[in-house]
């Protein structure tokens, strides 16, 4: 009965998911594939295997409309949007490099006896490593490409850094793991002040990064805000906005529409 719960748990969360964002999804799916793979070859448990078909059952119901409103759309949205077509891999991305890392000092460790495969940790942190693997050369067998960076962005370097902490954490969980509780403590203080100082920095990178837009948003909201007011604001109407920023920006807080937006075409 959980089984069949957590089945059809995923699978409702799966296709709500399908209906959010397109990166999220398909990075969901391409774990899924990854992580129901390698239990069936490392565990090859049939419980799993059941329980995998189930969810991806769940999966195919859910992406049966989403692929038929897909077929709907307007042929230029493809250019719009930044569809490639080609076979070329990625190999040197950092999530990538970083995954295959993990992936490494999990097939060492268990060489060296620390924990098995088969254990549901290691198969986790497995599917976690190589699924940026998957995300980022799609293309070569798909011959299309969508905008990879967002693969890097919102999914790729989480499941990386999950996969380095999920080793991490069994390594040091083993009962051949020898490091005295002192030791251990001061070196996870220094990896976890290490980390935070590389946050402040990518913070402050995304921040300088972004401000120009931010900048943009808010010296527009004051026009857009007085052009939607009842008495200008006919119902339906269609704004010529000056840029992109702009463009994008006018649905989140008017019932204006722009003329053309590059994300909303």
């Amino acid at each position: 009965k959980r089984s069949v719960l957590f089945t059809v748990a995923a699978g409702a969360c799966f296709s709500a998911l399908v209906f959010s964002y397109f990166f999220l999804w398909t990075a969901a799916l391409a774990f899924f594939a990854v992580f129901a793979g390698l239990s069936f070859l490392f565990a090859n448990d049939k419980k799993k295997v059941l329980t995998s078909t189930g969810v991806f059952l769940c999966f195919t119901v859910s992406l049966w409309p989403y692929f038929t409103l897909l077929d709907q759309r307007s042929p230029e949205i493809d250019s719009v949007q930044l569809l490639v077509k080609t076979h070329a891999p990625d190999i040197w991305s950092l999530p990538i490099i970083i995954g295959l890392v993990s992936v490494a000092l999990a097939l060492l460790f268990n060489k060296r006896n620390y924990f098995s495969l088969s254990q549901p940790v290691i198969v986790f942190a497995i599917a976690c490593g190589l699924t940026p693997v998957v995300l980022l050369n799609q293309q070569i067998v798909t011959g299309r490409s969508l905008q990879p960076i967002h693969y890097e962005i919102f999914a790729a370097n989480y499941l990386s850094l999950l996969s380095l902490v999920a080793v991490a954490s069994a390594i040091i969980k083993s009962e051949k793991f020898q490091m005295s509780g002192v030791s251990l403590k001061k070196a996870l203080v220094y990896v976890g002040l290490l980390f935070a100082a590389w946050g402040f920095v990518e913070a402050a990178t995304a921040t300088n990064r972004s401000i120009f837009a931010a900048t943009v948003r808010d010296r527009s909201a004051a026009a857009i805000k007085l052009v939607n007011k009842p008495d200008n604001n006919e119902g339906n109407s269609v704004v010529l906005t000056p840029d992109m920023v702009t463009a994008d920006f006018l649905v989140s807080i008017s019932d204006l529409r722009p003329l053309w937006s590059p994300h909303l075409s």
